[in-house]
């Protein structure tokens, strides 16, 4: 309650009509060349590593090799990471060590 009136005693208001204003641009305007600039500058940057897709073997074999070197296989862990109910984080089949990419590859 004290941290909501305190954003209301900080409030001001103005007796102009709301707007919508862009943020990304100067002009307040959306323009697509702002959207891609700010893309540009804050999510693409170049992966440590890329991967290298051979059409040698087979898609799913690719896919797979692609997802282990993102660590985005549904191991134990990465499922417990991602807040889902594991009752155990250890291999199931050797049962020494957690379920890792690493561990089952």
């Amino acid at each position: 309650m004290h941290q909501l009136l305190q954003l209301v005693n900080d409030f001001v208001g103005s007796d102009r009509k709301d707007e919508w204003r862009w943020v990304l641009d100067g002009s307040g305007k959306f323009t697509v060349r702002s959207i891609k600039e700010h893309l540009v500058l804050h999510r693409y940057s170049i992966p440590e590593y890329v991967h290298r897709w051979n059409n040698w073997v087979p898609k799913k074999v690719g896919i797979l090799t692609w997802r282990a070197n993102l660590d985005r296989l549904p191991t134990r862990c990465a499922l417990a990471r991602r807040n889902i109910n594991v009752p155990n984080v250890l291999c199931p089949m050797c049962g020494e060590a957690q379920e890792t990419t690493e561990h089952i590859l």
